[in-house]
């Protein structure tokens, strides 16, 4: 028996339209999206407001704020995941003197959901919560090289009707060539003098799915790790990980 639940069904189109969005959405432009007329979103929308799963500006736009990932944190914590991989995150950076995080699929996203300082005076490290499209990063790369076959295609996919032809290209033989070395060393896009080490952690009873280890190496006058001996760390780590969570 399929039960219907109308308006719990809208509001939930409502979080997926704007989980999807780079930008807030007025009440209107909401409604576009969902083919609805604005008096059939209007109160769903201000109830996700008084829940705290969305936020309203004062120039009446509305964007998704961070309540639902601290659920699906929350979920992951509850099945022990953060509680291996912390652990290790403070292994790396003590041994290697950087900062150390950890990225995990969520949609069509990379984000960060756990992450180690450097113990040395000077540091790089990113935010847990940050989160980017997935084919736009080190890490993220390192896990779509991770999926199953189906799940990968499907993604790709995807990704194809917003990217040209050159960066598809570009991205499959990243893909490929991580297939055949599992690990990715990559300069980062963002900040000048930073390169990405990754390295996969594939667990295959993860309800999580692949995830991806990350040193953003940096490189200064009082720390002498290289970047062999992180990435030879990250791999070790990425072994330790899986055993624990077999």
């Amino acid at each position: 028996m399929k039960y219907q639940a109308p308006a719990l069904s809208r509001g939930l189109d409502i979080l997926e339209v704007l989980s999807n969005q780079q930008k807030p959405l007025t009440l209107n432009q909401i409604a576009s999206e969902l083919n609805l007329n604005t008096n059939q979103v209007f109160r769903l929308l201000y109830v996700l407001v008084d829940k705290e799963y969305i936020t309203k500006q004062n120039s009446d736009m509305f964007e998704i704020n961070g309540k639902l990932f601290s659920l699906g944190l929350q979920y992951i914590k509850n099945y022990s995941f953060l509680d291996i991989v912390y652990p290790i995150l403070r292994e790396i950076s003590s041994k290697t003197n950087q900062s150390c995080h950890c990225t995990i699929k969520v949609n069509d996203k990379m984000v960060v959901v756990a992450r180690t300082d450097s113990p040395s005076r000077f540091g790089f490290s990113v935010k847990v919560g940050y989160s980017k499209d997935i084919e736009d990063s080190s890490s993220g790369k390192i896990i779509l090289a991770n999926l199953p076959k189906d799940e990968l295609d499907l993604c790709l996919e995807k990704m194809e009707k917003k990217h040209n032809k050159i960066f598809m290209k570009e991205l499959k033989k990243t893909i490929e060539l991580i297939k055949k070395q599992n690990y990715i060393i990559s300069k980062s896009t963002y900040v000048e003098g930073i390169a990405d080490i990754v390295v996969p952690v594939v667990a295959l009873n993860s309800h999580v799915g692949p995830f991806g280890i990350v040193i953003p190496f940096m490189s200064s006058s009082d720390n002498d790790c290289t970047i062999e001996f992180a990435l030879k760390t990250l791999q070790k780590s990425s072994n330790k990980i899986l055993q624990l969570m077999l």
